[in-house]
């Protein structure tokens, strides 16, 4: 069995996320990335905004223009062999930044 780590980075920019999506593959070969749905939950999405990150849409996506407040991160449709840490789970856009 090989374990395969997924982690999502977030940077932050004036009223935006920018979540990339890592994916370690633990050195496999010939492993297919599937697509990976992250979810953001909050003041300008409170019942979630989702992005599809993959090949082809790119495995690092932005939301803009975010009204200030706390915010959640998570990703869903993952199955084995893949698992996901998403660090931090939460973050708060503050008003003016």
């Amino acid at each position: 069995n090989t374990t395969v780590d997924v982690t999502v980075t977030n940077t932050y920019a004036p009223g935006s996320l920018t979540v990339k999506k890592i994916v370690d593959t633990g050195g496999a070969v010939g492993l297919t990335v599937p697509d990976f749905s992250i979810t953001i939950t909050g003041p300008s999405y409170p019942e979630g905004d989702t992005k599809v990150f993959n090949q082809t849409n790119g495995l690092e996506q932005t939301w803009n223009d975010l009204i200030p407040g706390t915010y959640s991160v998570t990703e869903s449709g993952i199955a084995a062999p893949w698992s996901v840490v998403i660090n931090p789970e939460s973050f708060a856009v503050e008003s003016g930044e």
